[in-house]
């Protein structure tokens, strides 16, 4: 095997034509890099949805016209801007409707060499990503004491037996977890204790964020990874939209 002398594993990236193996710890920087890299990237379409207000192809939450009307028709009511504020965050709500715009028109991912049916699974995850940070957003801007989990919990029970189905997904979200409170919540799932939906989602956010999703867990089909993360990827943004939705009307109707 050709060998490239004692150089670096970055300096090994500079030397196309280097054939070498890497140790143990360099895979894992490597693997770490490349997580490090997704998130930053993705923090950054994020924030510049944000920054320079993007529009093509993106949907502002129902009800987003209402509620801008609202604040332009409340800009003088210091008192009751005031009031409202500690319990709304207004630029967390912003940052939610810029969240919210990507989120429903990312369509997919598209990657030279792998089959479609990879390509579409891969698609969901991160449609399904986004739809969690999403209504993860309006979690922080509108003021409240629970977990997101218990949060909507009665609002996320509709898909849940379709999500036990994947029994082998559900093994693989289990095995990523770190938090021993979120892998107890899970085996509740499974076992019917509870239908909370929201459980599930936040294990595959977890998964997606520290970089150990795939979309052949245990050997699972790329078309059933599809299917689970589109159900999710639904009932998340269904929720995001029934609550905003809801805020609007309550302002409206107080002024």
């Amino acid at each position: 095997m050709p060998t490239c002398g004692k150089t670096s594993a970055s300096q090994y990236l500079l030397k196309p034509g280097c054939h070498f193996e890497w140790s143990e710890a360099e895979s894992r920087h490597l693997r770490l890099w490349r997580r490090l890299r997704f998130l930053t990237l993705l923090r950054m379409t994020l924030d510049l949805c944000e920054i320079f207000n993007v529009q093509v192809l993106m949907s502002y939450p129902p009800k987003w016209k209402e509620f801008c009307q609202w604040r332009r028709d409340n800009e003088s009511e210091d008192q009751k801007i005031k009031a409202l504020s500690k319990t709304v965050s207004f630029a967390e709500l912003g940052r939610f409707a810029a969240r919210y715009r990507l989120a429903s028109a990312f369509e997919r991912l598209e990657v030279n060499g792998y089959p479609s049916a990879t390509e579409d699974a891969y698609s969901a995850v991160l449609k399904a990503f986004l739809a969690y940070s999403t209504l993860e957003q309006l979690h922080k801007a509108i003021e409240c004491d629970q977990h997101l989990i218990e949060r909507w919990a009665n609002l996320a029970e509709e898909p849940a037996a379709r999500l036990r189905r994947a029994g082998k997904i559900l093994d693989f979200l289990e095995s990523t977890m770190r938090s021993q409170q979120l892998r107890e919540n899970l085996d509740n799932f499974r076992n019917k204790e509870t239908d909370n939906c929201l459980i599930v989602a936040t294990a595959l956010r977890h998964a997606v964020a520290h970089g150990f999703m795939t979309v052949h867990p245990k050997g699972t089909a790329p078309q059933t990874s599809e299917r689970f993360c589109e159900s999710l990827r639904q009932m998340l943004l269904r929720i995001a939209d029934q609550e905003f939705s809801g805020l609007v009307t309550l302002l409206t109707q107080q002024a």
